[in-house]
């Protein structure tokens, strides 16, 4: 499987060596890893707010404290994420860009790109 996964992601222009590839049982556990390889007990993370409630329990659960950005139409609020980001010492920045549980809201790419920046 992994191997027909990195021949589509060549052909996408992705190139992948060794162990670039990880294939979990679904979402939660592969929140759990990244969680667990990123974090820390008492770290900060952002939060789209509102968020599934399965990544609220999941870093609650590890002693993570949630730092709500609420989102608004086409993606975060981004005055309050930068204000956020400058009064907080996050170790990441949670968000689900497509299809948002709960929202449906599908962030628009123009300010999912200033996340980046």
């Amino acid at each position: 499987m992994i191997d027909e996964i990195k021949k589509y992601l060549k052909l996408k222009g992705i190139n992948l060596k060794g162990k670039d590839i990880l294939i979990t049982n679904g979402y939660t556990e592969a929140l759990n890893l990244v969680l667990s390889a990123i974090c820390s007990e008492k770290d900060e993370i952002l939060c789209e707010n509102p968020t599934h409630n399965t990544a609220i329990n999941a870093m609650r659960l590890k002693g993570i404290k949630l730092v709500p950005v609420d989102i608004e139409e086409g993606g975060l609020n981004t005055d309050s994420l930068k204000e956020k980001m400058l009064s907080h010492n996050p170790k990441l920045l949670y968000v689900t860009p497509s299809y948002h549980n709960p929202t449906g809201v599908v962030f628009h790419l123009k300010i999912g790109l200033k996340y980046l920046i």
